[in-house]
């Protein structure tokens, strides 16, 4: 059954001759129900009466946001109105007497939305006897490990922004913060860090900043095997492939023999340089022997092979500068909200343990709020490194208020797992309707 969640739009811009109030349409038991939300706009004269009054209506996409039918944002989806009716609504939720898996399906639904920001996610014996949450890795792996305990501080974020001034139209950049969840030795789908970290904490939205870059890289590296490894590894893989080892050890013992006889004058004019190679004193390898007496070296079947992938790092920079208090309040809580983010927690159990530091979702997103096409995706990244310059112009300057004039913020990221073929077909069917990863 639908429900109804009516509140005045908070921080908004009312006058005593303007009033906007809201509605939010939702049905609690049905997480996957469409969410509309409806903006009522009172305009009065100066006698008190009603002159106009508009009525519009936005919808509520998979990111959180609220959206009228061009598919333009809210304007009030980044005022600090969005964050908190999508707090609101996470209250209701939270107080709602639901199922243990329609809570779960909330906090599924609800990422990176701000829905399921006090929910707890059904996790470990919560589950034992209840329905299994939505993409179940399958039960958990009986290991010897420790419990770590829950993290003695584990504090929620608002929904921050610099400037102050509406994003609506520009293009921006959302830095979501994740309450980090281990990987219990889970494998297949669902188990990367992208896919299972997905409890939002706060966001905060940034213009976006002037140097934007990414690399790609693979670990290949040169491999050789000459004749003689490469005859001695056939060989000695027939021998464990054998029914018979016996056999298998005399069928390698015969085509050595055989090989030997082909080449028996290189054979032995190798085995010769082997053994001057190993008398004391020449401090010479068989292959230096055989360059400087034949001038020949073996044939080393030189190869690049591939190593494995390579984890992204990505560097951004900001200049903040506070026009006004509200501002410089802002800068503060966007520089709190990194620094204590990022910052390891300590677990409960004396002290024995530590518990690892939230983590950050970076998206670019255009003007019309959908993810940018044209940049780069970003997989759950480790915020490694946050550096603030408080005198950035060389001049130590304050404000009033006794905020810094400009800060420079320095944050660098690094993705939590590496980027597969497979993240291309899965954001856009292979269609290349976004640059990807």
């Amino acid at each position: 059954m639908a429900d109804t969640l009516s509140l005045p739009l908070p921080k908004s811009k009312s006058t005593p001759l303007v009033s906007e109030r809201a509605s939010l349409s939702y049905d609690v038991n049905d997480p996957n129900a469409t969410r509309t939300l409806t903006v009522t706009k009172d305009v009065k004269n100066k006698r008190g009466r009603t002159t106009s009054t508009t009525t519009s209506t936005f919808t509520q996409g998979a990111d959180g946001q609220f959206r009228d039918s061009s598919g333009t944002l809210w304007s009030g989806e980044y005022s600090g109105e969005g964050g908190q009716i999508r707090a609101a609504l996470g209250k209701k939720i939270n107080d709602a007497n639901l199922s243990d898996k329609t809570q779960q399906e909330w906090a599924d639904t609800g990422s990176g939305t701000g829905l399921n920001k006090n929910i707890t996610p059904i996790t470990g014996d919560e589950n034992k006897g209840g329905d299994a949450p939505a993409g179940d890795a399958g039960p958990a792996q009986a290991t010897d490990v420790a419990p770590t305990g829950q993290p003695v501080s584990n504090r929620g974020y608002d929904d921050l922004r610099y400037p102050l001034t509406l994003l609506d139209k520009t293009d921006f950049m959302k830095i979501t913060m994740f309450r980090y969840e281990p990987g219990r030795f889970r494998t297949g789908e669902g188990s990367r860090a992208s896919d299972r970290i997905t409890q939002p904490m706060g966001t905060v939205i940034l213009p976006i900043p002037n140097q934007l870059a990414d690399g790609n890289n693979v670990g290949w590296g040169q491999n050789s095997m000459n004749g003689l490894q490469m005859a001695g590894l056939n060989a000695a893989s027939g021998v464990m492939q054998s029914d018979n080892p016996i056999k298998g050890m005399t069928d390698a013992a015969t085509s050595a023999i055989e090989t030997a006889k082909g080449n028996a004058g290189q054979l032995g004019s190798l085995a010769r340089t082997f053994l001057l190679s190993q008398l004391p004193g020449i401090n010479q390898s068989t292959n230096e022997l055989l360059a400087r007496g034949q001038g020949a070296v073996l044939n080393p079947n030189l190869e690049l092979l591939f190593n494995g992938p390579s984890l992204r790092s990505f560097t951004y920079s900001f200049r903040l500068s506070g026009r006004n208090s509200k501002e410089t309040i802002m800068i503060r809580k966007i520089i709190r909200f990194f620094k204590q983010g990022m910052s390891v927690k300590e677990a409960t159990g004396g002290g024995l343990f530590l518990a690892t530091p939230n983590v950050f979702g970076v998206d670019f997103f255009n003007d019309k709020g959908l993810h940018h096409p044209f940049l780069n995706r970003l997989k759950k990244c480790a915020l490694t490194s946050f550096a603030v310059n408080y005198v950035p112009d060389g001049t130590y300057m304050t404000l009033p208020d006794s905020a810094m004039t400009t800060y420079e913020l320095a944050l660098s990221f690094q993705e939590l797992d590496p980027i597969y073929d497979s993240d291309y077909t899965k954001l856009d069917n292979d269609e290349d309707l976004e640059i990807g990863f």
